[in-house]
């Protein structure tokens, strides 16, 4: 092997041993390169994306609570047994239940279009939206083709 002979990392065989990491990274090929940007803009987007649909499984859960807690109309304390009869006001009831259940619908339709396409990019992670069910949700797949 020649001085100027590369080895297989596409590395001149001189600078290959004992040189460190400058004097590889100076000697790296375009395609090497490139490769190493596109793996490191893939997991910064991988991450990004992931924390977004992480947010909205979190706001989802957190509004599905608040939705369950407006079920209980007891009184006056959580102990008591009679039912709020003379505070309860049905009409703001029923428009404060559809305003919670029209921004749960939102939120699921934003949580599943981000799953999928998450999925889609990445890979399948069944854990970001463990005990949620998307199933219901209509046109969450939303398919971009990729320009050749």
């Amino acid at each position: 092997m020649s001085q100027d002979t590369e080895t297989d990392t596409g590395v001149p065989a001189t600078l290959n041993t004992n040189q460190g990491q400058f004097a590889t990274a100076l000697t790296k090929s375009n395609r090497q390169i490139q490769r190493a940007r596109a793996l490191q803009l893939t997991e910064v987007t991988k991450m990004i994306y992931r924390r977004k649909v992480e947010d909205l499984a979190s706001d989802y859960r957190q509004m599905m609570l608040t939705a369950q807690s407006q079920l209980d109309l007891r009184g006056d304390s959580a102990l008591s047994i009679n039912p709020a009869s003379k505070d309860f006001d049905a009409q703001s009831w029923v428009q404060g239940n559809l305003e919670a259940r029209m921004s749960l619908r939102n939120t699921l339709t934003k949580l599943a279009v981000a799953y999928y396409a998450y999925t889609e990019l990445f890979g399948p992670d069944n854990a970001l939206v463990a005990g949620i069910d998307l199933s219901g949700i209509d046109n969450a797949r939303i398919s971009i083709p990729l320009l050749d």
